[in-house]
């Protein structure tokens, strides 16, 4: 199972430089490039907000990297990744997919998208394994949407929601699954020039 998840784990890199490569080709003007990475920031909040104490996983992406062209056009590539030892769980995501965002106002965007997305969770060492807790090797396409509030012109945060469609590839089961929105995720801009 280890190699399983390294070797998806090296694929997933491979997307991710793959895009990048295809992004700075399609656009050579280096000030229309609009690059942004992104992290799940629900256990920092978690220090302050005593609220917001739900259980943090990688079942969506822990990392996000985006590319935009300048008609808010582009791709990303999520990555998440949770192996602790023990009876902890253990989930390994990758994601790519295609965004758009529109703007809603001067600091408000909307955006969405579609694409494809590997999930790979197993519960870890459990003494009494029920049919509940088996492991679960999910491949599906979906449609993802949501909201960010752009804080300035390097940092900006944002919450989405999904609709996913799938196949269980170990059990040859068809599975829906909506991702509520409870992953805030803090981005940076790392094309602004300012």
């Amino acid at each position: 199972m280890r190699q399983l998840y390294f070797l998806l784990l090296t694929i997933g890199l491979t997307m991710g430089n793959t895009m990048y490569a295809l992004n700075d080709s399609l656009h050579s003007n280096n000030n229309t490039k609009k690059r942004y990475v992104g992290f799940n920031s629900n256990l920092l909040l978690s220090q302050f907000v005593p609220f917001n104490q739900n259980k943090i996983t990688a079942t969506n992406a822990s990392i996000l990297s985006r590319w935009y062209n300048p008609q808010n056009r582009g791709f990303r590539a999520g990555f998440g990744l949770s192996l602790g030892g023990g009876n902890s769980e253990q989930v390994l995501f990758l994601s790519i997919e295609t965004d758009r965002r529109k703007s809603i106002s001067n600091k408000w965007l909307y955006f969405q998208g579609f694409g494809a997305q590997i999930n790979i969770s197993s519960p870890g060492f459990q003494r009494f394994r029920s049919a509940s807790f088996q492991d679960e090797y999910f491949f599906g396409f979906g449609w993802h949407y949501g909201v960010e509030y752009a804080v300035n012109t390097t940092f900006s945060l944002s919450i989405e929601s999904s609709l996913r469609l799938g196949l269980d590839v170990r059990s040859d089961e068809v599975i829906f699954k909506i991702d509520p929105p409870i992953n805030i995720m803090a981005h940076f801009n790392l094309s602004n020039k300012n």
